[in-house]
């Protein structure tokens, strides 16, 4: 291109057209750059939120002796998501997957509920309830198992809540 219009390497082009070209383009190259830096800026800060978040859990955790409350809220979150799943809102019993929820609380709790069971002695049974009945079976069998491994639970506990 250079050679086209009859300059030398290195000579400075001194056309306003093409200087004026040459500074819009650069303007819009510069101005991509900074959206750019500004995107990255804003993941890294959202990255840090997180990670702030994380690392504050994780020293309240290490901070206390007894961390039952957070597996117990852990557990509640476990067990809504399970009921979510396999009992969905404003749907029919008979369109319950009552199996599927049997065998997800088995594998997560290592419980075997009789939920058919408990639908056919109470047919008012709806999804929070049958929530409150597996929170309050799989609380009662950690409880008991706590009880019967003694204080070696709470470091357990601890061990693998940071695996």
């Amino acid at each position: 291109m250079m050679q086209g219009l009859g300059l030398e390497d290195g000579e400075a082009i001194e056309h306003r057209m093409l200087s004026g070209a040459i500074q819009r383009a650069q303007k819009r190259v510069e101005g991509r750059n900074f959206d750019i830096r500004k995107l990255l800026l804003e993941y890294d800060d959202m990255a840090n939120e997180q990670r702030q978040i994380v690392y504050s859990q994780r020293n309240s955790v290490l901070e206390s002796a007894d961390i039952s409350e957070l597996l117990d809220s852990m557990r509640q979150t476990v067990i809504e998501n399970e009921i979510s799943e396999f009992i969905p809102e404003q749907v029919p019993v008979l369109q319950w997957d009552i199996k599927g929820l049997e065998t997800s609380v088995h594998n997560n709790f290592g419980l075997q509920i009789p939920l058919q069971e408990w639908l056919e002695s109470d047919s008012n049974l709806n999804e929070q309830d049958i929530s409150e009945k597996i929170y309050s079976a799989a609380t009662a069998s950690y409880r008991a198992k706590g009880e019967t491994i003694g204080p070696v639970m709470r470091d357990f506990e601890n061990k693998f809540f940071f695996k």
